[in-house]
């Protein structure tokens, strides 16, 4: 490599104090194919000769570093002519932080806005940046955007039902419906909330509203029937209903019970389980009617079990008690 009259020390790595400086060498002997050229870098003008045909061939032979993203003016094509002025640009390295990642960035752009839009970074109404979307860029700087985001969110909660109960002295015991359905209640609260790069930090609760809940009323039968003593047949007796008096008839599926055979002592309107006693489903026999069973004789329906439903009837027996009677369907007779 030629000689030049003025040698450039370049030295590499990071910035330091002798960067860029052009350090005088001993007097030689020009050689006719040197090019006198001016190379400014980094705020020096360095006066350089070089036997080179391009600008490209002289940095080269003199060693100059240079980055990807540094800018040659002439470009590195260019001719090299005596006098020529070569002008580096230097790209200026930056931490970018963005969208939950963070990545060094060579630019020559002024300031932060211009780094931004170089990079194609769009930034929202309530969007921060720091610095300063107008600070001046620099070598080594940190540029940080915070994504921010203010939503609505709204909560419910949900106020469950009373259950209400009212007694109906009209009705018979055993017995109820439900009078009204009523419905859960609801508290609807709304906030306001901020979130910077996804991360909530700032709540306000901004309204609330109550529609309060409403009962659920259950109406339920008091009404106890006579007691049955005076029509209950005696245990002798024939169970024969030929010729009694009576309403209507109805066919239903007879089964039997009797005191501690899975069964309490008491019915469920508070009488003695014994003979003159049946159990029934109140929404088709209503207690304290008086029914006939043939072979089973005169009984009221003064009980209820969990078994029995629908058309079914359950006859009661004394405790001890052998019961001749065979399960299954029969025409009883309603007396009232």
């Amino acid at each position: 490599m030629a000689v030049a009259l003025v040698a450039l020390a370049i030295l590499q790595g990071g910035a330091g104090k002798d960067k860029g400086v052009a350090l005088a060498s001993p007097p030689q002997p020009l050689s006719p194919h040197l090019v006198p050229f001016v190379l400014h870098d980094r705020g020096v003008a360095l006066h350089l000769t070089a036997d080179a045909a391009t600008v490209g061939e002289a940095l080269d032979e003199l060693q100059v570093q240079l980055d990807e993203a540094d800018l040659v003016m002439p470009s590195r094509d260019a001719p090299l002519t005596s006098g020529l002025r070569v002008v580096i640009r230097r790209a200026k390295h930056v931490l970018l932080q963005v969208d939950g990642g963070e990545s060094w960035v060579a630019t020559h752009a002024v300031s932060v806005g211009d780094l931004l839009a170089e990079r194609g970074v769009f930034l929202g109404a309530m969007d921060r940046v720091s610095p300063a979307v107008t600070a001046q860029l620099s070598d080594g700087m940190s540029v940080r955007v915070v994504r921010v985001q203010v939503v609505r969110d709204v909560q419910e909660e949900t106020i469950a039902r009373n259950v209400v109960y009212r007694d109906d002295p009209s009705l018979p015991l055993g017995q109820s419906y439900v009078a009204q359905e009523g419905a859960d209640g609801v508290v609807r609260r709304e906030f306001e909330v901020v979130y910077e790069d996804g991360r909530e930090t700032w709540r306000q609760l901004v309204s609330e509203s109550t529609v309060p809940p409403q009962d659920r009323v259950v109406v339920r039968g008091t009404r106890r029937p006579p007691p049955p003593s005076s029509i209950v047949v005696p245990a002798t007796g024939s169970g024969d209903c030929s010729g009694i008096a009576h309403s209507r008839t109805m066919t239903v599926y007879a089964t039997w019970y009797a005191p501690g055979r899975g069964a309490g002592y008491y019915t469920a309107t508070g009488l003695r389980v014994g003979y003159g006693i049946v159990a029934v489903d109140p929404s088709v026999i209503p207690l304290g009617t008086r029914i006939c069973v043939p072979g089973y004789g005169v009984a009221v329906a003064a009980d209820t079990g969990g078994g029995v439903r629908g058309y079914m009837i359950d006859l009661a027996y004394p405790e001890g008690v052998v019961p001749n009677w065979r399960t299954g369907w029969v025409t009883i007779y309603i007396l009232d």
